[in-house]
């Protein structure tokens, strides 16, 4: 028996607005992250509700690992997306087109975003 689990991290951004209480939730979030197999990593939101995934588990493994633990890591491209971990401003965030402080990230100003990571 397989049993799934997610484990999500989904807040409302307003465009122009610092993300205070977001980000907060942010750090939080990925200081809590355990270090387990992953079968999936999606990033989406209201610009793009389908969203973009991973994968592969040993790359979702590094950027679990690389967010945890404060490091860089990356670009690596399991697939047609660039997935980088790195410094923005002042903390981590996750890009899924190869450059942190770019328009398809985490700590992004947008309506909606949702991370999902999926346990096996």
């Amino acid at each position: 028996m397989i049993l799934a689990e997610n484990i999500t991290y989904s807040h409302s951004f307003t465009t122009g607005v610092t993300p205070t209480s977001q980000c907060t939730a942010w750090t939080s979030f990925i200081a809590l992250l355990p270090l387990r197999l992953y079968a999936v990593l999606k990033l989406n939101g209201s610009v793009n509700p389908v969203g973009v995934s991973v994968i592969d588990p040993v790359v979702i493994g590094y950027i679990v690992l690389a967010l945890s633990r404060l490091t860089a890591y990356g670009p690596v491209t399991p697939n047609s997306r660039s997935w980088t971990v790195g410094v923005c401003g002042s903390g981590y965030e996750l890009s899924a087109n190869g450059a942190v402080c770019s328009a398809l990230r985490v700590m992004i100003y947008d309506l909606v975003l949702g991370i999902q990571i999926g346990v096996e």
